[in-house]
């Protein structure tokens, strides 16, 4: 597990005290900081993700939403 940070004093910085359990982990990270969480796990996911969009569909189409919120008198 890696964690880098940025914040108004410190340049991605890495932290290197990580406290890692079996199902979960400890990390101090410094105020106001945009910070990055990565993981490699062997653990396969035996259920298969549903995606609510269709299969052809990929992250930033262009699409169209309308009427959204609105109700139609």
């Amino acid at each position: 597990m890696n964690l880098i940070y940025t914040n108004s004093t410190a340049n991605l910085v890495e932290v290197k005290e990580i406290i890692i359990s079996v199902t979960s982990f400890t990390v101090s990270i410094p105020p106001e900081s945009v910070f990055t969480l990565t993981a490699i796990t062997d653990e396969i996911s035996s259920t298969k993700i549903i995606k609510p969009e269709p299969s052809d569909w990929y992250a930033g189409d262009i699409h169209i939403h309308r009427n959204c919120g609105k109700q139609l008198q």
